[in-house]
């Protein structure tokens, strides 16, 4: 059950791939990591490089850029979302 779950949220995922969405920034414990972990409006899970947040704003706009194993990871960028 747990295979399948995995497998249907990465098929998810990917639909979204190259496309913008508006993001929230989760709060982070571990600062150490090297990315940041984003929450979009239809509940995606998106990892963002911590070197690209926007500093002093907890909403984003991020592109999906790739798929890494089961984890979404996107980069800032300044377009509408869409």
């Amino acid at each position: 059950m747990r295979d399948l779950s995995d497998t249907l949220r990465t098929a998810f995922c990917k639909r979204f791939i190259g496309k913008t969405l508006r993001v929230v920034l989760e709060k982070d414990s571990d600062q150490s990591l090297e990315a940041a972990t984003a929450r979009s409006d239809n509940y995606l899970s998106v990892r963002v490089p911590r070197a690209d947040l926007p500093t002093g704003k907890k909403t984003f706009v991020v592109r999906l850029e790739k798929m890494v194993g089961s984890q979404a990871w996107g980069v800032v960028c300044d377009d509408a979302p869409g």
